[in-house]
């Protein structure tokens, strides 16, 4: 994994991998989904609609 300079990574507290959907963890206080799009609508995370266009381009932009 490639680390980017002056960036210190926080440790995730809670972790839980959800078979076949993804994962989600804690960190300073704040909930955090990684998944396929079930699991990020089910905990009413939007995805950015250019981003359901074009998922190829490298980033999502994704709202709560």
């Amino acid at each position: 994994m490639k680390q980017l300079q002056g960036i210190t990574p926080e440790k995730l507290q809670h972790f839980e991998s959800i078979t076949g959907r993804g994962v989600k963890g804690s960190a300073l206080g704040k909930g955090f989904f990684a998944g396929n799009q079930q699991l990020l609508e089910e905990n009413h995370i939007r995805i950015d609609a250019s981003s359901k266009q074009n998922p190829t381009n490298g980033s999502m932009r994704l709202t709560r």
